[in-house]
């Protein structure tokens, strides 16, 4: 585990938190975090069962990004590839890497979560994370949160108002799509090696 992997060091209820992101965590790298925090999430690659630790394992795509441009886009279907392309083509559209607009975009993913009868994380999970945002005009309509240990990119949530607008659900769905290929083509510019939708390990310290 490197310093880079720890991405939130936060507190619930005056109880200390982490959010790990590493490709490998030792069994000492745990033991050493369980002196700290009561709570620990851990987002890994490895099946190793940690001593204290609940796993949960999600089968997901995961995208190489050393990869060239062209074998990562040739690894998405064809609809995808349509929807990307058509986003690409619609001069409404604006897309905004690294969005600094963040109480709109928690905004619109609390919202629509609310809607879907989820519980939104609170905002305070969303520290060190970065946002894609799509907006048609001057409405934000796609928001995309991310983490990043400098080396992997892992989704954390999506939320978009497709729903909402039944009139422009097509063009919500081209939009989410490109946002998905942008944050890739960011991260292999920027020496990013693996892009992630999640595998959880959690534990409460006692």
């Amino acid at each position: 585990m490197k310093k880079e992997d720890l991405l939130q060091d936060i507190s619930f209820l005056g109880l200390p938190y982490a959010r790990i992101l590493s490709r490998h965590i030792t069994r000492e790298d745990v033991e050493n975090l369980k002196k700290k925090y009561h709570y620990i999430h851990i987002y890994s690659f490895e099946k190793e069962h940690l001593p204290g630790f609940e796993m949960k394992i999600q089968k997901t795509p995961i995208f190489n990004l050393l990869d060239d441009e062209d074998a990562i886009f040739k690894k998405f279907n064809d609809t995808c590839k349509k929807h990307i392309r058509r986003a690409e083509r619609n001069p409404d559209l604006t897309l905004m890497a690294l969005d600094t607009n963040y109480d709109a975009s928690y905004a619109l993913y609390k919202r629509i979560k609310s809607q879907e009868g989820a519980n939104p994380d609170i905002k305070k999970e969303f520290a060190n994370c970065f946002f894609f945002n799509a907006y048609l005009g001057d409405e934000m309509i796609v928001t995309m949160s991310f983490y990043d240990n400098g080396e992997i990119i892992r989704a954390k949530h999506i939320a978009s108002v497709r729903k909402e607008k039944a009139e422009d659900a097509k063009i919500v769905a081209h939009a989410s799509r490109r946002l998905n290929w942008e944050v890739m083509k960011w991260g292999k510019a920027n020496g990013r090696t693996m892009y992630d939708q999640p595998r959880l390990m959690t534990s409460r310290v006692s």
